[in-house]
Formats: structure tokens, sequence, C-alpha cells
């Protein structure tokens, strides 16, 4: 289902994608508030939304206005997840468009065009590089012990320090042998939750364009995804764990030990 705007979803991400290498280390940087963006943002939001908006479905972008089009399905888009590593050349961002009906996520499409990695999902299959996923949907697989996992965390750091120090405690030595104290863009990190690059992924102060591809990229790959809560995710969760369901259950331990 969706499948001609998911295939139209990817071309669009790739040619985004061109944008961003054609730009890589070419274009200054500015700040938005205390956010970081970039002409190759822009110049790929808009390429972007040109390009989606004949489905005539509702848009939200990170870097426009919202389009309500009365449609029950929306395009969630992130043109450029993970501005500060493009920014300093580190080959760590991506495009995200996801999609949405009414509200709750049916698609995604993540690449990054600095690796070439294209990750993609629908409502019944999700694919790497134009291949199904290492294992089957709901087959991603647990370390025995959670000490033995590699859990990235991530989190806007200026808009919550305080939390972010305890996220950082609830994930440190020796809880986890093998912790990635920063991970990557939401986009990125949820993706390779899904294709057992990372056990698990927490992060705080996520946005819906931020979360909507990856998430459901993750979900359809076999991964628990909740709040810090343990209630489901949607669009609208903030802080956000991912993982294997066993997983996932220990890191929320985790959480509430350090009082997030």
């Amino acid at each position: 289902m969706y499948e001609r705007e998911l295939n139209r979803a990817k071309d669009v991400a790739v040619l985004a994608g061109k944008i961003h290498m054609k730009n890589l280390g070419r274009v200054g940087v500015e700040y938005k508030g205390r956010e970081l963006v970039t002409e190759s943002d822009r110049e790929a939001n808009e390429f972007i939304l040109h390009e989606l908006s004949p489905f005539g479905h509702g848009i939200v972008s990170e870097e426009a206005d919202d389009v309500e089009t009365g449609s029950p399905l929306k395009w969630y888009v992130d043109p450029l997840d993970g501005t500060a590593y493009f920014a300093y050349g580190l080959g760590a961002f991506t495009v995200s468009i996801g999609l949405a009906k009414d509200d709750i996520p049916v698609g995604g499409v993540v690449y990054n065009p600095y690796t070439g990695d294209l990750y993609f999902a629908t409502d019944i299959s999700y694919f790497e590089n134009g291949h199904h996923g290492i294992k089957r949907a709901g087959r991603i697989s647990h370390p025995n012990d959670i000490g033995d996992s590699t859990v990235a965390i991530n989190g806007t750091q200026y808009k919550d320090h305080e939390r972010f120090l305890k996220l950082q405690q609830a994930f440190s030595i020796p809880h986890i042998r093998r912790n990635i104290t920063a991970g990557f863009a939401a986009a990125e990190e949820l993706s390779n939750v899904a294709f057992e690059r990372r056990d698990g992924y927490a992060a705080i102060n996520q946005r819906p364009w931020d979360i909507a591809a990856g998430g459901f990229i993750a979900e359809k790959a076999g991964a628990a995804l909740v709040d810090f809560q343990g209630n489901p995710w949607t669009l609208e969760t903030s802080d956000i764990i991912a993982g294997h369901p066993k997983l996932v259950e220990q890191l929320l331990r985790r959480i509430e030990e350090v009082g997030l």
C-alpha cells in the first residue's frame, strides 16, 4: 500500500542527497535560534516539497511551514537530518522522508548520500540498499546481557542539558560496557537499529520529522519503540527508546533509576 508514494520518495531522497554532496564543504552555516542550518537544508527542502506536492498530501517539514491539504496522508520531511555533522564534513547526515495516515506512520525512507545507504520500509516489508532486511521482521537479535549491548544516545543538549546528562548516566560504563556515548541523528540511528548496527537507541527532545521515517523502519524490522514511560511511540513522542523488546525493558529500568 502507498507504494507509488514511497517509490517516489526513494527517488526524491536520492536526488536530494545529490544536492547535499554537491554542497558538502561549500556552504556556510547559519543559526536558526540556536540550531544550525545551511543553504543545503533549504535547497534540498525546496526540492523535496516541490517533488512531493503533486500527490496532494499534507507536509510537515523542519524547514518550512506545515502544508495542510485535507488529505489523511501527510509527509514528514527532514531534508538534512544531522546538519551539524554535514557542516563539519562528517558523513553521518541523511535525508529522511516519512509518510503517515491519520498521524500513524505507514512508510519511511532514510538515505545517507555520503555512504550511499538507502533504508526503506512499507507496511509489509523493509529493505536496505534494495535488499530485504538482514533478518525477517520481528527477528532482530538481542544480546544476552545489557552490558554487552551497543546503545547510542542522542539529544539536543542546549535544550535540556541536565536531562541529557542523566541520559548519559543511564547508559554509562559499567552498565553498558560497549556504550556509544553520542549517537548520530535520529533517522540514521533508528535505521541502524533496524539493521543491527546498534542494539538500542535512546534520545530526548525529538521532533516528528526526526523519527517518522526511521522509527517506522525500525518497527518494521521488529524493534520495540516506546517513550520513557514505556508507552508505544507516536509521532508526538519526544523522548524515545528503540531496540529489541527485551533490551528496551532493561533500558527503561535504567531510565527510571536515574529519574528521567
